[in-house]
């Protein structure tokens, strides 16, 4: 089943049944680390009752290095953070130099 979001006046995001032209919209936030590409989508697909899906990529690539699903779009915010802190750090210790 498909699902689309709905925002309140007070910022409430909720999700409800739609058909696949309505999926034209989709939320999303990108955040790039280095090299790398973090994307946090609107699935709209319901897979399993994850509607959010945060995926980590090389450049402009599709190669997945990672992927995490989450239920509702707060999750998601917290998810894609979470990731991003982790690829800075990743990126970081590899661009550091050594101290001699």
């Amino acid at each position: 089943m498909w699902f689309k979001e709905v925002e309140s006046e007070d910022g409430t995001v909720t999700t409800v049944p739609t058909d696949l032209t309505d999926m034209r919209d989709r939320w999303q936030t990108v955040t790039r680390v280095g090299p790398m590409r973090v994307s946090t989508v609107f699935l709209g697909l319901d897979h399993w009752g994850m509607l959010y899906e945060t995926m980590v990529f090389k450049g402009s690539g599709n190669s997945e290095y990672e992927c995490e699903r989450y239920k509702t779009r707060a999750e998601a915010l917290e998810g894609h953070k979470s990731i991003v802190e982790r690829w800075t750090d990743i990126h970081n210790a590899a661009v550091k130099p050594v101290e001699e």
